[in-house]
């Protein structure tokens, strides 16, 4: 019996040690008078970027998550694995978080670990954004510039663009209401919801239902499966090709034409 004690408290101990996760903060800043644009890459963790009137800096605020590390193999592990840097090169500044052992998953006694950067970043709403994402979910918010996104997962959420907006996505949910340019979206699979657009919006998507409400241009659609409601267009629209689901017009000022056979209403 005693020996049986000291092994279950044994086991608890190393159950408690094994389960610990370990959080730090840290704070980044760069003078933006003289830049044009904002390079984001960021592997596993979530990435939101918001426009600020009258702010002449880059503001970075990171959260460091790591699940199932004791204190000491955190620090070796930041220390080995960790990239979180803010530089300025030209007329770009570039923002990295990642981990260079991306997709960290691997087993300890009783749990796997798990390592991710969270980024919050304020930016001069005049600045332009690129952002080359690994995982998690993006919000992207007030930038009065070019906006370019490749994700690999994760749901992306995108608002008051006055310029171009490109998205390349494997996987997730994509939501866009307020963009004043044109839209380009490439998109593996996941539900696309796009609203309140002043220029055209060309989609190419393979699985998952699209939404697309108050274009002011024209709307170009190849989609692979899920259905496709359209309404409020100023122009045309082409459906270059829909492979299956139902297919809903209405309120379209301009043609309706290409792969629209099996369309179920069309009001003006």
């Amino acid at each position: 019996m005693r020996l049986s004690l000291i092994f279950t408290a044994g086991l608890l101990v190393l159950s408690a040690a094994a389960s610990a996760k370990f959080v730090e903060n840290r704070n980044l800043t760069l003078p933006a008078e003289n830049l044009r644009k904002l390079v984001i890459e960021s592997g596993a963790g979530s990435l939101e970027v918001k426009g600020v009137d009258n702010l002449s800096t880059i503001e970075v605020s990171a959260t460091i998550i790591l699940d199932h590390f004791s204190p000491a193999e955190a620090r070796r592990y930041l220390e080995r694995n960790m990239k979180l840097e803010l530089k300025a090169r030209g007329s770009s500044a570039y923002l990295t978080g990642l981990f260079e052992e991306q997709g960290i998953s691997f087993g300890s006694l009783f749990h796997d670990k798990s390592a991710q950067i969270d980024l919050v970043v304020k930016i001069p709403k005049k600045l332009a954004l690129e952002i080359d994402d690994g995982s998690g979910d993006i919000s992207v918010a007030d930038i009065d510039a070019r906006v370019e996104i490749e994700d690999g997962s994760g749901d992306l959420t995108v608002g008051g663009i006055s310029g171009n907006l490109d998205i390349n996505d494997g996987s997730g949910d994509i939501a866009i209401h307020g963009v004043g340019g044109n839209i380009e979206i490439d998109d593996g699979s996941g539900m696309v919801d796009i609203e309140d657009i002043g220029g055209d919006v060309n989609v190419d998507d393979g699985s998952g239902d699209i939404g697309i409400t108050s274009v002011e241009g024209s709307v170009t659609i190849d989609d692979g499966s899920g259905d496709i409601r359209i309404d409020k267009v100023r122009e045309d629209v082409n459906i270059a090709s829909d492979g299956s689901g139902g297919t809903y017009f209405s309120h379209i000022d301009g043609r309706v034409y290409g792969d629209v056979d099996h369309y179920y209403r069309k009001r003006r």
